[in-house]
């Protein structure tokens, strides 16, 4: 009977975070939550079951739909960290690196963005991202970069 307590109080935890989750998905908005709580809940349901991308889903747009640009990177990238299908990770790794370029981080965003092209090598916006991106190291004598570009 001992042995059992442990294991039935973390099924019971997984459960409170499950349904937090789900409370979250139906009933906050991303605009709503200028208050920290929510974020805070959206945090330790992702904690407790990081296989449902759920809560990690939300707060990424809560951080977006707030301008959290910094938040929105670290939410991103744990985001990556339990992605498995490839055109999701291929979208996620496009807008880390979309969000790098705004922030004028250009290695960063085209390490991203080619990540993202050696699972999708045909998508367009992370081609057009590590583009601009070369252009830009072109501009500034960097003609290498932007070669390598257009052979891939």
């Amino acid at each position: 009977m001992t042995t059992l307590r442990p294991t039935v109080l973390l099924c019971l935890a997984g459960i409170l975070a499950i349904a937090a989750a789900w409370r979250f998905r139906t009933a906050v908005q991303p605009e709503e939550l200028s208050d920290p709580e929510p974020y805070a809940t959206f945090a330790a349901a992702a904690e407790q079951v990081p296989s449902d991308p759920t809560p990690l889903n939300r707060l990424a747009e809560a951080h977006q739909a707030n301008g959290l640009t910094n938040a929105l990177i670290t939410t991103l990238q744990q985001l990556l960290d339990h992605t498995w299908d490839r055109r999701d990770r291929v979208t996620l790794l496009t807008q880390l690196g979309e969000l790098h370029q705004k922030r004028r981080e250009a290695s960063k965003a085209a390490q991203y963005c080619r990540r993202a092209l050696e699972d999708g090598p045909a998508h367009l916006p992370a081609l057009r991202i590590i583009g601009r991106v070369a252009e830009k190291s072109a501009a500034a004598g960097c003609e290498e970069d932007l070669l390598a570009v257009y052979q891939q």
